[in-house]
């Protein structure tokens, strides 16, 4: 309902005090990331194997660069892809996002890339984080469980990270279920 969203809205405003940054985080946690992990802690709860253990390899990355060739510099969905094949996403983020993109690829752009290509490409083969990232970056990327929440923040300078909606999980988990019974309870005493 509309005066929900208005309220979920409010307390992103101020968690990033800026509006642009606001609804962005708004739409990817409730698009994206709140999905990613609803599957994650599903994922962890399957039945355990024949010798009474469950592996646990599921892993989370969010993918944090920032590329300086796009505006305002933040991540947008899908331009990860950009840095895992040969494809210009140009003409898809000025479309989509009605954004202009410098026609520039940087550096640590092409630095990141081949870094983002040996990740997956060594994932792939095993299944677990490619050692390099260990012992290249000194980071040990552990599969997500629904303790620790952990995660990969991926970046030039990649770095573990625990629950990463820790300072809106309030939100999720407490106010807007709070927010929508109060709304219910509201439009039942208008009907009356």
């Amino acid at each position: 309902p509309t005066p929900v969203v208005k309220l979920v809205l409010l307390e992103y405003i101020k968690l990033y005090e800026d509006l642009e940054k606001s609804l962005t985080a708004l739409a990817t946690d409730s698009f994206f990331l709140k999905h990613s992990l609803t599957f994650l802690e599903a994922y962890n709860k399957r039945p355990q194997q024949e010798d009474g253990t469950t592996e646990n390899n599921a892993y989370l990355l969010s993918f944090d660069h920032k590329p300086r060739y796009v505006p305002k510099q933040y991540m947008l969905h899908a331009l990860e892809l950009a840095y895992l094949f040969d494809i210009n996403v140009k003409p898809f983020i000025e479309n989509w996002y009605y954004l202009e993109l410098e026609d520039v690829f940087y550096e640590e752009d092409v630095e990141l890339k081949n870094k983002f290509i040996d990740l997956v490409a060594g994932f792939m083969k095993t299944g677990k984080p490619d050692q390099k990232l260990h012992t290249k970056n000194n980071v040990a990327w552990a599969p997500y469980d629904s303790l620790k929440k952990s995660y990969l923040s991926f970046s030039l300078h990649p770095s573990v990270g625990d629950d990463i909606i820790r300072n809106r999980r309030a939100v999720w988990e407490t106010l807007v279920p709070q927010w929508l019974k109060e709304h219910q309870i509201s439009e039942t005493k208008e009907e009356l």
